[in-house]
């Protein structure tokens, strides 16, 4: 499914303001796709209309790099971008539920992995990715964004532990992870898929049992 091809509300602001005063905080948008909402925050699909609040904060130079990937040149590398990698489902446009512009981005993956426990099982994991743009950073946006995802990751998917992956040099990335109560696993070296050469990554993980207990 092409979320970039999909009609974009034009009533996104209007609607989350409607639900700030509910308890609900997701919403689904169209078949395995949701909408989450936080007290500042509003995670919905990309849209082809934004690319340019893209273009803005992603041509920044000291954002894309700290996250692996090179700053955008033109808008037209924005628009590729939406096209072939923010159009996935995984993927969030996170924006500001009072002015209803363009922040940053996240993302939520899932995957099966052995249980190092036991071979014979397998781990449901989830990973979180993230970045804000430069003009919003200091404002905890990462970290709300970050426990809303993982809170949905834990109850709506059942995942048996949730981690976060940054460059190794990211350490916004890192404090991040530590105010989200994410445990640093250590380091390792892996394929960053956006530059294509292997770089030194840190691991944070959240278990569900971890995380139940802080909601207590």
């Amino acid at each position: 499914m092409d979320l970039l091809k999909n009609e974009c509300p034009t009533d996104w602001t209007v609607k989350i303001a409607e639900r700030q005063n509910s308890k609900r905080q997701r919403q689904r948008v169209s078949k395995g796709v949701w909408m989450i909402t936080t007290k500042r925050l509003f995670l919905i699909p990309w849209h082809a209309s934004d690319a340019d609040e893209l273009y803005e904060l992603a041509k920044d130079p000291e954002i894309g790099p700290l996250c692996g990937w090179e700053p955008h040149k033109t808008l037209e590398d924005s628009k590729q971008v939406l096209a072939n990698v923010l159009s996935d489902k995984s993927c969030y446009a996170v924006k500001d539920m009072r002015t209803g512009h363009l922040i940053g981005s996240m993302s939520l993956d899932f995957e099966e992995i052995p249980d190092p426990k036991d071979s014979s099982k397998q781990l449901h994991q989830a990973e979180i990715g993230y970045w804000i743009g430069r003009p919003y950073w200091g404002q905890g946006f990462a970290s709300e964004g970050a426990q809303a995802l993982t809170a949905y990751a834990f109850e709506e998917h059942g995942v048996d532990q949730v981690i976060i992956r940054y460059l190794e040099r990211n350490k916004k990335s890192a404090s991040v992870a530590r105010k989200c109560s994410f445990t640093e696993m250590g380091t390792i070296t892996d394929f960053n898929k956006y530059t294509g050469k292997e770089e030194q990554f840190g691991i944070s993980m959240l278990t569900k049992v971890d995380w139940e207990r802080v909601q207590k």
